[in-house]
């Protein structure tokens, strides 16, 4: 995405709400989705980082120099934002390096447990703060969220069997994927060599593992370790990622068991 069209769209966005939005960047890794500019692939990574700091000039109400059909020009946002500056974050997963980056730039993490386990985690938000402090920012301003697939079910056995099927599918759905997360779980092999078949053992062996450790699939007594744990490693703040192919009248029947294990959640978290 050009930063022009970012920060024009989000002014636009800022304006309407009354100064409430906040923005999300990631890099990209599937390089399909380079094919407005398949030159920036295999550099995509600085050319967020790149183009950020353009959105952030442009918000800051700086000019950028541009090319135009008959010569260079100053181009400046307009309408001009509400806010002085939204809340920033970037998607990482589990290389430290991202998330010193991150912090070097001051974004917030928005992160998953896909191929990183509790630990990994609680190591990399430390190095995240320790990144921070050394960049002469608050450790503690940074915002780290934490992605969790989750399903809540009346009891612990019917939500992980009714979870399983629409779990396969969408990690199934991008091998590379399925491979990090299997891997990360201790379950490695050549998935391209696989047949469906073996597919299916592999997931139904990772699948338990997953749930056990890093996911909130079950009912709210056997999630709620998962939930503390995230907290405990340094999270500030739980994503629950329910929309990965469970039916709509299950996913809106697991909404108040949600609302039950974030009251849970909260009441066992000590108060600052």
């Amino acid at each position: 995405h050009d930063p022009i069209r970012v920060a024009e769209e989000w002014s636009m966005a800022d304006n309407l709400s009354g100064g409430r939005i906040g923005l999300g960047v990631a890099s990209g890794w599937n390089a399909d989705d380079f094919v407005f500019f398949p030159e920036r692939f295999g550099r995509h990574r600085q050319e967020m980082y790149d183009g950020l700091e353009e959105v952030r000039s442009l918000w800051r109400g700086e000019a950028l120099r541009r090319t135009t059909g008959d010569g260079e020009r100053e181009i400046r946002l307009h309408p001009r934002p509400v806010q002085a500056m939204p809340p920033l974050c970037t998607a990482v997963v589990a290389n430290p390096e991202s998330y010193e980056r991150a912090a070097e730039h001051d974004l917030g993490i928005v992160t998953n447990l896909m191929t990183q386990d509790i630990g990994q985690l609680r190591e990399n938000i430390a190095r995240y703060r320790r990144a921070r402090a050394r960049h002469g920012l608050d450790p503690d301003a940074g915002r780290v969220a934490v992605l969790l697939h989750t399903y809540l079910g009346e009891d612990h056995d019917t939500a992980r069997a009714d979870a399983f099927e629409p779990m396969a599918r969408y990690m199934r759905a991008s091998l590379s994927l399925f491979s990090g997360v299997t891997n990360s779980l201790g379950v490695a092999t050549d998935m391209k060599s696989l047949s469906e078949d073996d597919l299916d053992v592999v997931f139904r062996r990772a699948y338990g593992r997953y749930c056990d450790q890093r996911a909130l699939i079950g009912d709210v007594d056997s999630v709620l370790p998962v939930a503390d744990a995230v907290a405990d490693a340094g999270a500030d703040e739980i994503v629950a990622l329910v929309d990965f192919g469970v039916g709509a009248d299950q996913l809106r029947a697991g909404l108040p068991r949600l609302d039950a294990l974030r009251r849970r959640h909260r009441d066992r978290q000590p108060s600052s």
